[in-house]
């Protein structure tokens, strides 16, 4: 009998997630602040800037090191990747233009609060969906099954 490959540990993926998010909230805001202080952009510009450099960014390094092995193809991933994201950012930046446009609140602590808030919704779509596992590695194992079946 040959033993069945384990299902990702979600505690390692979730650890990795949480990596990438700090350096994609760092790259965010940085890239936002640069753009509109030095630069001297709109703020709504310098977040949409943002927002596709880290996309593209994020979706290489979710590809390589926070889901390594999921089961689709390139192109496949980048598609599903790009719609999921669309959704996210979509809500992101009219969450944003309601609070800094429409409220009259400072750019920097609404888009840094908005990115926060989107950040346990979008590891938990992007593992169930689009870096699922291929079949072959979707076996219980190493005491993971139990956390990943009460957390998908």
């Amino acid at each position: 009998m040959t033993a069945q490959p384990a299902n990702p540990p979600l505690i390692g993926q979730a650890l990795r997630f949480g990596l990438l998010s700090a350096m994609s909230f760092t790259l965010n805001l940085g890239v936002t602040v640069a753009a509109t202080e030095l630069l001297g952009l709109s703020s709504f510009i310098s977040v949409a800037l943002a927002m596709v450099l880290t996309t593209l960014s994020n979706f290489l390094i979710l590809r390589y090191f926070v889901f390594p092995g999921a089961g689709q193809g390139w192109c496949q991933q980048f598609s599903g990747f790009v719609a999921s994201i669309a959704g996210f950012r979509l809500a992101e930046y009219l969450a944003f233009a309601a609070l800094h446009g429409g409220l009259g609140w400072h750019y920097l602590p609404v888009y840094a609060s908005v990115l926060i808030v989107s950040l346990v919704g979008k590891f938990l779509l992007l593992r169930k969906t689009v870096f699922r596992p291929s079949p072959a590695h979707a076996a219980p194992g190493r005491g993971d099954a139990l956390l990943s079946t009460s957390l998908d």
